[in-house]
Order: structure tokens, then sequence, then C-alpha cells
């Protein structure tokens, strides 16, 4: 296993059409430390936020880090509606 930290570019739009690719992207980093870049992110849609809970329970399981960067206001908003903050799709602590 690698200690370097990879990155993974979430889309503009993460909705059904781009929830699969962004999927299978993410089971390619699997086992590894992970920051998702959503800085170009601007809309959070179901099948998208499924996605992303799901990576952040795999991590937190595997007790690697998987965190955030830059993400906008309004996709913090639209995390908001779902009754989640960022915090929730980040591994910040090894699993116990």
């Amino acid at each position: 296993m690698s200690d370097a930290h990879h990155r993974v570019a979430l889309p503009a739009r993460l909705d059904l059409p781009s929830a699969g690719a962004l999927a299978t992207d993410l089971k390619a980093h699997v086992g590894k430390p992970l920051t998702l870049e959503a800085t170009n992110c601007e809309a959070i849609g179901t099948p998208g936020l499924q996605v992303l809970l799901s990576a952040a329970a795999t991590w937190r399981k595997s007790g690697l880090p998987l965190s955030l960067e830059g993400l906008s206001k309004e996709c913090a908003a639209q995390l908001g509606i779902f009754g989640l903050t960022p915090d929730d799709l980040c591994s910040k602590e090894p699993a116990i």
C-alpha cells in the first residue's frame, strides 16, 4: 500500500450521469489516502451524494483519510438539505 495521497476531481454536476463514473474512479483508489477536489463542483444530486457517502464509509472502515477540499457554499447548502455537512463526507480519524 502506497503512502502517497491521491486526488480525484469531482465533476461540475454530481448527478446520475456522472455518479457511475465517479464510483468507478473512487474504486481505483480504495486503500489509499484520498482528497476529493470539489472546486469545480456546482451541484450535488442524490445519486452523487450516495456515491460520496459510500466512499466516506469505505474510507472510515479502512482507517484511511478521505478529505474534501474546495466545496462551494452552494454545495454545502445542498448537503444541508439532506441534513449533512461536508465533514460527513470525510474520514479523518482511524476506524476504532
